[in-house]
């Protein structure tokens, strides 16, 4: 089995465990199920975990639902927020997150950044639930478990086992993306700051039998991968009602027919197809400062300014 190959079949296994499992200890987020392969309900890397620490009791999931269901900004559909929202120490925090994405492949738990950052760690905790309030990040869900409140997903980075994994350089390491459009993302990022090139290793239209690497060569896609398609099923307004939901249906695919076909299979709507180089141009002016410190999130200016000059500025791409 490939490697490639190896990775979609954990990722689909885990995405039906998982959402079984959510449904029934009422989870405050909800996995989809379906042929993705991109989620399960996996923690952070044991490394980033004290697991001989008692499980947390956090308030109740109608907290965690009204963090999902609310916006960040009311006029961006959670896709971006005033940048005056967001504190010195959350800043601060997002940066270290992104850093460790990098170079261990997980997320700092709450108690290594309070050490590292020399605050208590109730501080690192409130500033956590505040990027998650403004959809800087996806925390685990609350409830009586050790790693509830933990970083889940920061975008473009994921930690824990999903269909989508970019690799980069000289050691060949390898880190975890949500989605299509995450993995450009992360690619573009480590272009800008680091120059580097890398490839992303992923599976077509979800499908475990279908491998496949993309390459990415001075911050473009290679070769004739620029012109596979990257399907966007979601709506921009509501990318955040459900984002895990919405990162497990952005997938790479050969052609739009294949779109189509898949479609028809999941019964899910069609939504925008942009080709591999396109989405490329859109991920690196929304993540390609990714790992610069201070770390910070487009405003919904910035956000409809991008859009319209990378051509996403469709009916589709509307934040209101």
């Amino acid at each position: 089995m490939s490697q490639s190959g190896g990775l979609a079949r954990t990722g689909l296994r885990g995405l039906r465990r998982a959402s079984a499992a959510a449904d029934a200890r009422g989870a405050g987020l909800a996995l989809s199920r379906g042929p993705h392969g991109s989620f399960a309900l996996q923690g952070l890397c044991s490394s980033c975990i004290d697991t001989s620490a008692p499980a947390r009791r956090l308030p109740p999931r109608a907290a965690q639902l009204r963090r999902l269901s609310s916006s960040a900004d009311g006029d961006s559909g959670g896709l971006a927020f005033d940048p005056s929202r967001l504190s010195p120490l959350m800043a601060d925090i997002r940066s270290r997150i992104n850093a460790s994405a990098v170079a261990r492949g997980c997320a700092p738990s709450a108690a290594e950044l309070a050490r590292d950052l020399g605050v208590p760690e109730r501080d690192v905790r409130e500033a956590l639930d505040g990027l998650a309030e403004l959809h800087a990040l996806v925390l685990h869900p609350r409830g009586d478990h050790r790693r509830a409140g933990e970083v889940w997903v920061a975008h473009p980075f994921a930690f824990f086992p999903t269909s989508f994994e970019v690799e980069f350089g000289s050691d060949r390491r390898r880190v975890r993306s949500p989605c299509i459009w995450c993995s450009l993302g992360v690619a573009a990022a480590l272009h800008q700051a680091r120059s580097e090139d890398c490839v992303i290793h992923t599976c077509t239209g979800g499908d475990p039998e279908r491998p496949v690497s993309i390459p990415i060569t001075a911050g473009r896609v290679a070769g004739g991968k620029a012109l596979w398609k990257a399907h966007f099923v979601v709506p921009a307004r509501e990318a955040w009602g459900n984002v895990i939901h919405t990162c497990a249906n952005m997938l790479a695919f050969e052609d739009e027919r294949a779109i189509d076909v898949w479609c028809a299979r999941w019964g899910e709507p069609k939504g925008d197809v942009r080709s591999l180089e396109e989405a490329m141009d859109m991920a690196a002016g929304w993540y390609g400062h990714y790992l610069e410190a201070p770390w910070r999130k487009l405003s919904p200016t910035e956000v409809r300014d991008l859009f319209k000059r990378t051509g996403f500025d469709n009916d589709f791409w509307s934040l209101s």
